[in-house]
């Protein structure tokens, strides 16, 4: 896993792998969803958070499954990277 850090107003965002995306999730933490060829800062594709407290379901492998089959594709990417504010971490 690639080392990404991006500042989008002022707040620091930090890529996590999936095991410590889970961990976090299942704590209340916001994690962001994007496809793995796009960056976290671009006009084209926003990323998606999703929250436990947030979300009907409270199992990390349903939003996130249904994030890749609807968003992923050859063009942006087959992949999911996660992300997470610097001050969750």
């Amino acid at each position: 896993m690639m080392h990404e850090e991006y500042n989008n107003g002022g707040v620091n965002y930090v890529r996590i792998d999936k095991k410590k995306a889970r961990i976090k999730f299942n704590t209340g933490n916001t994690i962001y969803l994007i496809q793995d060829m796009m960056r976290l800062n671009n006009a084209w594709q926003s990323p998606c958070p999703i929250n436990i407290e947030e979300s009907s379901e409270k199992d990390f492998d349903k939003p996130v499954n249904a994030f890749r089959y609807y968003n992923c594709d050859s063009e942006r990417g087959h992949g999911v990277k996660y992300f997470i504010k610097e001050v969750d971490l």
